[in-house]
């Protein structure tokens, strides 16, 4: 285990006062907060930087493989302390249901993610010593490392419902043994959710979509939405690097409906705007793991597929227009689509890239996920500059106003204040 204290061998620390008491929260999350490489790293540190500016105090525990790759060294600095243990194993493909349909295992928790038992073993030791005044978990597999009755109110961050998704996937799923597979993974997950949710204070959504599920599924808990965001200030307009015949298609993943999504751009429209502009070029970031996919856009004209890349901001400073192709709504492609956005970047998107966002449609963002429109929009957006800077500023205005940190600062102050005030009083005006 590592243990870094932020009080401890630096300026910022030594100068910092102490918080008032009743701030001190304890915040559990499967991945090292980061600020790039997925919303599952995104949306704990951006959690972390709101509490930091609201006056918190952060006691985190975390889980990784590898604990010396990718840790911010900022992430002590905003902390009062981290402690970071190894993962059990490697984080699963979102495929769940395919990597494990031919073992027909069940496990009590999903496959997505791996909980170390000494983070169980680090929660314990701080919730008898830490006088919290709430703790806040990554998805409900951190929830389920916490004692069965906690003695501080537990909100759980829920970025993705396993069941519902695995439900889906059941839905389209390639083979039979696959798709019932899913079907009985998703109905065990269900009760599982369910039972983790009992005594919870409250449920957190980053979006209003997946706000209104929750409350569906948990009517008798308190559900916050907690907007998904990004820092503006770590996204520059750079409008002197665009490249105008460059079309970006970010956030490719194995999810099949992505991957049918994206054939069916690169086969139907990219044809179309290369027809009509004969110098567009296409690039594809993201992992692509099925090998037809990777060898269809090889082979087609004008289009490279460039990989996972862990920091697009590059790529997006480069292209004259952002195109988002998902096949369903999730968490991750709100964030590529706020990252584009954040500077000032036309976006092309499809219905599912936008849902939970409130980007107006014409104004803010283009969508549709018809071939011969989608290859309509983005030549018309290649060829006129104007447009395309006007759409892009005000895309950015509305993540500075509506997805930036001072939002989700605001909806964390509503769900938070009266917790830290309860604590208070019940210490009598100081910390235990």
């Amino acid at each position: 285990m590592r243990r870094a204290n932020q009080n401890a061998g630096t300026a910022e620390g030594r100068e910092r006062t102490p918080e008032p008491p009743g701030r001190r929260v304890l915040m559990i999350t499967l991945a090292v907060p980061y600020p790039h490489g997925g919303s599952h790293r995104q949306r704990p540190w951006s959690l972390i930087r709101a509490l930091r500016d609201e006056g918190w105090e952060i006691t985190l525990i975390t889980q990784a493989r590898g604990v010396a790759r990718e840790f911010p060294e900022s992430l002590p600095l905003l902390c009062r302390e981290v402690d970071l243990v190894a993962t059990p194993g490697a984080r699963a493909s979102a495929n769940s249901a395919r990597a494990g349909a031919s073992g027909l295992r069940f496990d009590a928790v999903g496959e997505e993610w791996e909980v170390s038992p000494q983070i169980t073993i680090a929660a314990r030791r701080h919730l008898e010593h830490g006088g919290f005044a709430a703790v806040l978990c990554d998805q409900f597999h951190a929830r389920a490392a916490l004692p069965p009755q906690p003695p501080a109110p537990v909100i759980v961050d829920v970025q993705r419902l396993e069941h519902e998704w695995l439900r889906d996937y059941a839905n389209r799923a390639p083979t039979g043994v696959e798709r019932l597979y899913a079907r009985l993974r998703a109905r065990k997950l269900r009760r599982w959710e369910a039972r983790e949710a009992v005594g919870v204070y409250a449920l957190a959504a980053g979006s209003a979509p997946e706000a209104t599920q929750l409350r569906r599924l948990h009517p008798a808990i308190r559900v916050a939405l907690l907007p998904e965001v990004v820092d503006t200030a770590e996204y520059e307009d750079k409008a002197g690097e665009e490249q105008a015949e460059l079309v970006l298609c970010s956030g490719a993943s194995d999810e099949p409906s992505d991957c049918d999504a994206l054939s069916q751009f690169v086969s139907a429209a990219w044809p179309e705007i290369r027809r009509r502009r004969p110098s567009a070029r296409l690039r594809v970031a993201g992992a692509l793991p099925q090998p037809d996919l990777l060898r269809q856009i090889e082979i087609t004209p004008g289009a490279e597929a460039a990989g996972k890349i862990e920091d697009l901001q590059a790529d997006l400073a480069r292209a004259a227009v952002c195109v988002l192709l998902p096949g369903r709504p999730s968490s991750g492609e709100r964030m590529k689509l706020l990252e584009a956005a954040a500077m000032a970047k036309p976006i092309l998107s499809t219905p599912a890239g936008a849902e939970g966002l409130d980007f107006q449609p014409g104004v803010e963002i283009l969508i549709t996920d018809e071939p011969n429109r989608l290859a309509a929009c983005a030549v018309e957006l290649m060829a006129n500059p104007e447009r395309r800077r006007a759409l892009g500023q005000r895309a950015r205005q509305r993540v500075e106003r509506d997805y930036s940190l001072p939002a989700l600062r605001r909806a964390l102050a509503e769900l938070l204040e009266p917790l830290a005030q309860a604590k208070t009083m019940a210490a009598g005006g100081a910390e235990p």
